[in-house]
């Protein structure tokens, strides 16, 4: 699964920052989909699976958790990043509007200004973290799904069933 980062959706034209988030929104609803599927199936292989194929599910669930965590560790180092530039950009309109603007205002105010106008980036930092919280459940599904296979196992053991 490729990861969504700004070049591949800047690619696509010149959409403003709020059409690029909206693309990493539908981008990562796609994912979350696959994702999802991909749960599903895992779980229905669990089924009425004869005992020698349980080997090859619990290979496949495995499989599928190391990708989740490369995946979010993946997003959790673009949302550091992220969280990076934020704070640089913050600092940036903060010294804007202190020495450029002759603006009376206390500090709470000018944060609340310079917060509204870094919403977008505030949202993009609200789509990784969602996304990564999401891939974070999923991995726990996964474990799940691997524990009911262990269960299965003993269970087959215990009553030696072939």
């Amino acid at each position: 699964m490729s990861s969504v980062d700004d070049e591949e959706v800047k690619s696509t034209g010149n959409p403003s920052f709020d059409e690029i988030l909206n693309k990493m929104e539908n981008l990562i609803a796609e994912k979350v989909k696959v994702w999802n599927n991909t749960v599903n199936v895992l779980s229905n292989r669990l089924k009425n699976k004869e005992p020698k194929e349980l080997i090859d599910l619990q290979a496949d669930v495995i499989s599928h958790k190391q990708m989740i965590i490369d995946e979010s560790v993946e997003y959790a180092v673009k949302l550091a990043k992220d969280v990076s530039k934020k704070k640089k950009l913050y600092k940036k309109h903060f010294e804007l509007y202190k020495t450029e603007y002759n603006i009376k205002t206390n500090v709470g105010e000018l944060g609340r200004l310079i917060e509204s106008e870094l919403a977008l980036h505030e949202r993009k930092l609200n789509i990784y973290e969602s996304y990564i919280e999401f891939l974070k459940d999923t991995g726990k599904n996964l474990e799940q799904i691997n524990y009911g296979i262990k269960n299965k196992i003993e269970l087959i053991n215990l009553f030696g069933i072939d």
